[in-house]
């Protein structure tokens, strides 16, 4: 095959799969190099689309914080450690979790989250602060706010679990 027919049939794959959901450029580019060996052809589809805008990290990134944060809300560590998954550089990732999930907006949650789930253990007579904060932190909510909220929320009383 000629290089670039080979160009034209990754560059073709390429679209197919941001088609389907975005990537960020380490996604796609491992996704790619699965199917055409030569890494060339890769590094230059991905310039094309980087160029054209296809494909930009700090998109990516925003995209993902906020369409996480609808479907499952979850702590900004975990989300930090999602992102690095998907081969975001650090720098972006930090501007993208600073504008897009400040602390205050990650408390919101947290404390929403902490109603839901007390309804719902208490349903189930489990409605503890140990089950609220096991939940909350396999969400990947920081210690010190997971007790804080729950706290707030009048469970448990002044410094019990600090």
């Amino acid at each position: 095959m000629a290089k670039n027919d080979a160009y034209i049939k990754t560059l073709d794959r390429a679209y197919r799969i941001l088609g389907i959901r975005s990537h960020s450029v380490a996604e796609l580019t491992e996704k790619l190099l699965k199917k055409e060996d030569d890494t060339e052809i890769v590094e230059q589809v991905i310039r094309e689309l980087r160029e054209r805008r296809y494909l930009d990290d700090a998109s990516f990134a925003s995209e993902f914080i906020e369409s996480t944060l609808r479907r499952r809300p979850i702590g900004r560590f975990l989300l930090l450690q999602k992102l690095k998954q998907k081969g975001i550089a650090e720098d972006v990732l930090q501007d993208a979790l600073d504008r897009r999930y400040p602390a205050e907006r990650e408390q919101e949650l947290a404390a929403e989250l902490v109603s839901k789930k007390a309804g719902i253990l208490a349903a189930r007579g489990k409605n503890t602060p140990e089950a609220l904060g096991r939940f909350l932190g396999s969400r990947g909510f920081p210690t010190q706010l997971i007790w804080e909220i729950i706290r707030d929320e009048g469970m448990i009383a002044g410094n019990e679990y600090e």
